[in-house]
């Protein structure tokens, strides 16, 4: 350990080595200096040993002052790579409610996935360059990554070269002056997510729901097709959220999923807590979503309040419906949940809705949001044809 300090600042071994109050002075602020380093939780197991996490790997010892021996040996020899600093920042906006236990475990996944091994772990984070960044994300592309696993792995990387303490370098930036073209991401697992309910596609939906409402999961669609609301909120809705009167709906909570013993888990968050701070805010329900809601409740086994509408059912019970059951007895191409959510911004900016209502109803922060990813054409060929000879 002394090494370290020596390396530094070489006038002063001799003092060092002459001294033993200057020593022990010494070794005392490099060993609370290593101690200050370490950001992940100090816990006592069942069996009374003091634990924690170096690198991702579970320590343990039986007494407090082992355990500091065992982060100090780490941190004096491993110095500040990727995964103690990325450990560090997830725990830190894991406390501070910026992260779900979901997201938490997703990061862990892409790091697992793509980091460890790699160059980025051979050496500290302050010593990693801007190139050899740049020279990491392309190999990644080279190998095969779809689209929207690079921009989560630039998130991640952004967690550590970025947001830390340690190093500055904006991640975002490079992908940038990378100006990756379409065709370079790897198609692989990629789903459509350009997938909208074109008209008829929603009235024969909405038939088929009319014929299926004693099924608590097909209306909760119909719902989400008329209010815009993700799935992870509409399974966290709660009868106080709702204003039945003047017909507003607030979304204060979602559904959270994160990994425990290799198993997702699906809970609910703490009250207020939503994908951005704009999601919290009131929508006004339609006379269509006030009676597909009347028919939901009438069904729903919430008796109170504080009840869950929806009781049991979570996300992947709904989409194991839309999947088996009503994409194909409508005999529809593959979609997700969040195709509602895209149809409904479409319908209401198609019907010419005011910019205005159509950001507050989507709770985007931005209108552009709304363009660039939740509006697509729900038209077909022909249709469009139609359009155009209509203007023509």
């Amino acid at each position: 350990m002394l090494d370290n300090i020596i390396s530094l600042y070489p006038n002063i071994e001799k003092l060092i080595e002459e001294d033993e109050n200057v020593r022990s002075a010494v070794i005392s602020a490099m060993e609370n200096k290593y101690l200050s380093m370490h950001h992940t939780s100090i816990w006592k197991d069942s069996k009374g040993l003091y634990c924690t996490k170096l690198g991702g790997l579970k320590k343990t010892s039986k007494t407090k002052e082992g355990l500091n021996k065992k982060i100090i040996d780490y941190y004096s020899n491993q110095g500040q790579h990727f995964y103690s600093v990325m450990e560090e920042q997830l725990e830190k906006k894991l406390k501070r409610n910026k992260i779900g236990k979901g997201s938490y475990d997703k990061y862990i996944s892409d790091y697992e996935r793509y980091i460890k091994g790699s160059a980025l772990e051979e050496k500290c984070v302050d010593r990693i360059s801007e190139s050899e960044i740049r020279k990491f994300l392309e190999k990644m592309l080279v190998i095969g990554i779809s689209k929207k696993n690079f921009s989560n792995l630039v998130s991640l990387l952004n967690i550590v070269f970025f947001y830390s303490d340690y190093a500055n370098i904006d991640v975002c930036q490079i992908k940038k002056k990378m100006d990756i073209a379409y065709d370079e991401y790897s198609p692989q697992g990629q789903r459509n997510t350009d997938v909208v309910w074109s008209n008829e596609e929603q009235k024969r939906f909405l038939e088929y729901a009319s014929h299926r409402e004693d099924n608590i999961r097909i209306l909760g669609m119909v719902f989400m097709l008329q209010t815009g609301l993700a799935i992870s909120e509409l399974v966290a809705l709660k009868p106080k959220d709702i204003d039945f009167d003047k017909g507003y709906l607030t979304v204060n909570r979602i559904e959270i999923r994160y990994k425990r013993d290799g198993k997702t888990v699906y809970d609910i968050s703490k009250e207020h807590v939503a994908k951005t701070e704009e999601r919290l805010n009131t929508i006004v329900l339609s006379s269509s979503a006030m009676e597909t809601l009347n028919k939901i409740m009438k069904i729903s086994t919430a008796k109170s309040p504080d009840d869950m509408i929806f009781g049991k059912w979570k996300s992947n019970n709904f989409n194991s419906v839309l999947r088996r059951n009503v994409l194909k007895d409508l005999d529809l191409s593959t979609r997700g949940l969040h195709s509602f959510r895209k149809t409904y911004a479409t319908n209401l900016i198609d019907a010419n809705v005011d910019l205005s209502i159509v950001k507050a109803q989507m709770r985007h922060k931005d209108i552009k949001t709304t363009f660039d990813y939740y509006y697509k054409c729900k038209y077909s060929l022909e249709e469009r044809r139609k359009k155009l000879e209509e203007v023509a």
